[in-house]
């Protein structure tokens, strides 16, 4: 991937001072905040680390982030790494047999704010129970 050529921190920065003179006293407490954050964002004025191989010794600083939810930084990190995380399993309703048909009816029939029966089983094979044929296609 390659880098952009600016950065809306290096925007900001360059414009900060303009921005402030212009727009500082209508500002809220929450757009200055960020608009500190993305300044100092991967700077020195957040602190870092060095990292250093052992092998040749080359060192490499490395600056710590703002982490605000506005910082299109931290956004790119934070997606980059939840993208690698597995999905959250979902649990469907199985109306497989009779009964659960019955308690699925009468739950919807509560009304508004009731909570359906929700199965977390696989569902079973009941439909042969039921009189379906073995190789007839199961309703949705």
């Amino acid at each position: 991937m390659t880098r952009p050529r600016l950065e809306v921190a290096e925007v900001i920065r360059s414009c900060r001072d303009a921005f402030l003179q212009q727009y500082g006293a209508s500002l809220t407490p929450e757009q200055r905040r960020a608009l500190d954050d993305l300044t100092a964002c991967r700077t020195a004025a957040l602190g870092g680390h060095v990292l250093e191989c052992p092998g040749c010794g080359h060192q490499e600083v490395s600056y710590n982030s703002c982490g605000n939810r506005h910082c299109p930084r931290c956004q790119a990190t934070a997606a980059a790494t939840s993208s690698t995380t597995a999905p959250t399993p979902v649990a469907r309703r199985s109306p497989s047999t009779k009964a659960s048909r019955a308690e699925s009816s009468r739950a919807s029939a509560l009304g508004p704010g009731s909570v359906p029966a929700v199965s977390t089983a696989p569902p079973s094979d009941s439909w042969a129970a039921e009189g379906v044929p073995a190789g007839a296609a199961k309703p949705r």
